[in-house]
C-alpha cells in the first residue's frame, strides 16, 4: 500500500487511563491490529459485519471500506497510540484491586490538567492531584500534543481518550452543560453516525451525561491548543445504551457557552509543563560530561555487584541457615525472589499452552511481532526512558525497539516507505517510582486471559462486580465492544484524515485558539500558522534541490500547502480578495529569496513605541531630577523638645 510521505496531521489516541477499565486497552491493541493489516481474526467474527450495518455498508463491501479507511489514515495522519496510560495502575489491578479507578500513587489521571483545574481531598476517586500536570502521564500526553506544534505539523486533529463506565461517544465541554465555542460544523453528523454505531447517546459530555468533569484531559486539548476534534468514548457500561426508536440530537439543539479561560494562543511546552525535576539536571550534567558519567557507571556496577554478593553470602551462609547470624531479611528476600521467578515461569508455561484466548488484542504477539518488523528489535522500555519521555529539554524518550520516541516519530516517513502499514508510534508509558519495569511485566500475553479471569472469580464478590461494571466478559459481549468501537474509532479517524475537514465552525471565537476552522484541511490558531511555515520550507527546500516553484505555481499550490494561513478569521476568502500580511505576494518574494527583514508595518509601529517612549523620557526624567529628589532629600520636620519626626516602617 502505497503511503504518502507528506506533511501530516496528527492524532492522538489515549487507552487505559482508568485502572479497573480493562476493556479500553484491548480496544486500542485491536485497532492497532487492523492498522497493521491484521484483520483475518477479527474479519472472522458476525459480529464485526454486524458494526457496519448501522452505517448502511453490506458484509461484502466491509473488506473494501477497512481497507479504504486505513489507506487514507496512514496516507494523512500520524496516530500516536498509548494503549495503556495509566501503567502502575493496571498493575495494581491485576494483583486484586478490581475497584481502583485513580494511579498506584492515588491521583485520577483525567483530573490532572489546568483547564477546569479542582482540588478534590486526596481521598475523592476524582483528586487530580496536588496541582495540574504533577502526574508524568499527563505531561507526557501534552508533549506528545506540543511536539506536534513545534515540528510544524500544527496542533493535534484530534485527541481521542477512552473509557469505560457507560456507553457515549462525547464532545467538549466537560465541565459545562452545553456545546462550546469553535467546534466545526461536520462534527455533530460524525457524532450522530458514531451514536448509531454503538446504539448509544452521543453529543456535549456535560449536557447528555448530566455530570461535569473538570481539570479532564478533553477540556484541556480543546479550549488551551485548539483541537478540533477532541472527543471522549465510552466503550461499555450500564448506562446510555439508546432506547428503541429514541436518536441524538445535533449539536445545535443544545445550549451554548464560552469561557474567559480559553487560551489565547497555543502555549509552549516550557511555559505550560512544570519544570523537570532535580535528578534530570544531573543527569544531564552527567552526560555533558562523558569521564564522570563514567566514572558514576563504575561506582553504580560496583556498589551493586557487592550488594549482589553480599545478599548471595547472606541467603546462602549458615547463619541463615540457623536462623542466627546471616545478614538480617536478605535471606528472605533472595528466597522470594526466586518463588516470585519460578512462579512468572510456571504462568507462562501454561499461558504457552492456553489455546482459544479471548483477551488478547496483540493475536498471539502478532501485534508486537508486527511493532518489530516496523521498528527493529524488540520493544522494550526501561523507566530512565519513561522519566525522560515526560518532557525535560533534551531527553532522549520512551525506547521503542531500541529507538527513542522522538526519534521513531521523526522517522515516520521512513518507515511508511519501508513498510506501509502504520506511520505511527505506538506508545505507553511506565510511572512508577525506584521500580524497573522488567519486575512489573502487565499480563497481556495471548494465553493469560485464563490467569486474569480466575484472578477476577477469586476475588470477593465486590471486585468481582467492579470487574462487570466496567469490563465485559469474554465471549459475544466482548466481541460486540471490540467490533462496535474499533469501527468508530476508524470511521472517525478516517473523517479527521479528510483534508476537507475540519468544516468552519459555526462559533468561532476571534482572537482564540477557537478562533475556527480555516480553509479546507486547516488548522486552529497557532496550528494554521505553524502548517503555513512547514508549507513554506518544503518550497525553500524544493528550490534548494533546483525543483522551485515560480510564482505562479506557488500561488497555484499555495491553498494546497499553506491553506491554513490563506483564510480570513471565519475560515473563508473571497475570490480575488487580498491576501493576509503572511500570504501577501510581497512576503512570498521575500520567502523565495531568502530575505527575512521586518515588515514594513511591524517597523513602524516600532518606531512609533520608540518615540513615545522618548517623549516620556523628556518629561519624566527632569520631573525626577528637581522634584522627586531634592524632596527626598529634605530632613524630618522638628517636633516639640527638638526631635525629629521618624517613620515607623
Amino acid at each position: 500500500m502505497g503511503v504518502d510521505t507528506g506533511p501530516k496531521a496528527t492524532a492522538i489516541l489515549v487507552f487505559g487511563e482508568h485502572a479497573r477499565e480493562i476493556i479500553t486497552s484491548e480496544v486500542g491493541l485491536w485497532l492497532s491490529r487492523v492498522l497493521v493489516g491484521d484483520t483475518a481474526e477479527l474479519f472472522s467474527w458476525a459480529e464485526w459485519a454486524a458494526a457496519f450495518q448501522p452505517l448502511g455498508i453490506v458484509p461484502e463491501a466491509v473488506q473494501a471500506t477497512v481497507e479504504g479507511w486505513v489507506r487514507r489514515i496512514l496516507n494523512n495522519l500520524i496516530v500516536k497510540l498509548i494503549p495503556v496510560e495509566n501503567v502502575d495502575g493496571r498493575q495494581e489491578w491485576e494483583r486484586g484491586a478490581l475497584c481502583l479507578r485513580k494511579s498506584a500513587k492515588g491521583v485520577d489521571l483525567n483530573r490532572n490538567y489546568p483547564f477546569g483545574f479542582v482540588r478534590e481531598g486526596s481521598r475523592s476517586e476524582m483528586y487530580g492531584g496536588p496541582h495540574p500536570f504533577s502526574e508524568p502521564q499527563s505531561r507526557l500526553i501534552a508533549r506528545l500534543a506540543l511536539d506536534s506544534v513545534s515540528a510544524g505539523h500544527g496542533v493535534p486533529k484530534t485527541y481521542v481518550n477512552v473509557h469505560s463506565g457507560e456507553w457515549a461517544v462525547y464532545s467538549p465541554w466537560d465541565s459545562k452543560a452545553a456545546v462550546g465555542p469553535g467546534m466545526p460544523a461536520d462534527l455533530s453528523d460524525l457524532l450522530l453516525k458514531s451514536g448509531d454505531v454503538c446504539r448509544c447517546m452521543a453529543g456535549p459530555a456535560g449536557a447528555v451525561s448530566n455530570y461535569l468533569a473538570y481539570g479532564t484531559g478533553m477540556d484541556f486539548m480543546y479550549t488551551q491548543l485548539g483541537v478540533p476534534y477532541a472527543l471522549t468514548y465510552e466503550v461499555f457500561g450500564g448506562s446510555g445504551i439508546l432506547a428503541p426508536g429514541s436518536k441524538n440530537q445535533p449539536l445545535d439543539s443544545y445550549p451554548y457557552a464560552t469561557d474567559d479561560g480559553i487560551a489565547k494562543a497555543v502555549p509552549r511546552a516550557e511555559d505550560l509543563l512544570p519544570p523537570p525535576d532535580p535528578g534530570f539536571r544531573i543527569r544531564q550534567q552527567l552526560k555533558a560530561h562523558p569521564r564522570v558519567s563514567a566514572q558514576h557507571a563504575a561506582r553504580a556496577r560496583r556498589s551493586a555487584s557487592q550488594r549482589v554478593d553480599g545478599w548471595a553470602a547472606a541467603a546462602t551462609g549458615p547463619g541463615v541457615a540457623a536462623g542466627g547470624d546471616g545478614v538480617p531479611g536478605w535471606g528472605r528476600r533472595v528466597a522470594s525472589q526466586r518463588r516470585a521467578t519460578q512462579r512468572r515461569a510456571a504462568v507462562a508455561a501454561a499461558a504457552g499452552g492456553s489455546e482459544g484466548a479471548v483477551f488478547r488484542g496483540h493475536g498471539g504477539g502478532r501485534l508486537l511481532q508486527a511493532l518489530k518488523d516496523l521498528v527493529g528489535g524488540e520493544p522494550s522500555m526501561t523507566q530512565a526512558g519513561a522519566e525522560a519521555q515526560v518532557g525535560e529539554p533534551g531527553a532522549e524518550g520512551l525506547q521503542l525497539g531500541g529507538r527513542s520516541m522522538r526519534r521513531l516519530t521523526a522517522a515516520d516517513t521512513d518507515a511508511s516507505e519501508a513498510g506501509g502499514r502504520l506511520t505511527a508510534a505506538v506508545m505507553a508509558t511506565a510511572a512508577a517510582d525506584n521500580v524497573a519495569v522488567a519486575d512489573r511485566r502487565l499480563l497481556q500475553d495471548a494465553g493469560e486471559v485464563d490467569t486474569i479471569m480466575r484472578m477476577v472469580r477469586n476475588q470477593p464478590q465486590m471486585h468481582q462486580t467492579c470487574f462487570d461494571m466496567f469490563n465485559p466478559n469474554p465471549g459475544p459481549a466482548y466481541r460486540d465492544v471490540i467490533a462496535r468501537w474499533v469501527v468508530i474509532t476508524l470511521m472517525t479517524l478516517d473523517h479527521v484524515a479528510d483534508p476537507a475537514n475540519p468544516q468552519p465552525s459555526p462559533h468561532p471565537l476571534p482572537g482564540t485558539v477557537l478562533a475556527g476552522a480555516g480553509v479546507a484541511g486547516a488548522g486552529t490558531g497557532v496550528g494554521a500558522f505553524g502548517a503555513v511555515m512547514t508549507g513554506r520550507r518544503r518550497l525553500l527546500a524544493a528550490e534548494a534541490a533546483g525543483q522551485g516553484l515560480q510564482g505562479g505555481e506557488w500561488e497555484q499550490r499555495g491553498e494546497e500547502e499553506a491553506g491554513a494561513g490563506r483564510g480570513s478569521a471565519a475560515g473563508e476568502r473571497e475570490e480575488g480578495a487580498p491576501l493576509g500580511q503572511y500570504g501577501s505576494e510581497a512576503f512570498e518574494a521575500r520567502v523565495r529569496q531568502r530575505v527575512y527583514d521586518v515588515d514594513p508595518e511591524m517597523r513602524r509601529h516600532s518606531l512609533v513605541v520608540l518615540v513615545a517612549l522618548l517623549c516620556l523620557g523628556v518629561v519624566f526624567v527632569p520631573w525626577w531630577i528637581y522634584v522627586v529628589e531634592p524632596s527626598r532629600a529634605k530632613p524630618a520636620p522638628l517636633l516639640p523638645g527638638g526631635r525629629r519626626l521618624r517613620s515607623r516602617v
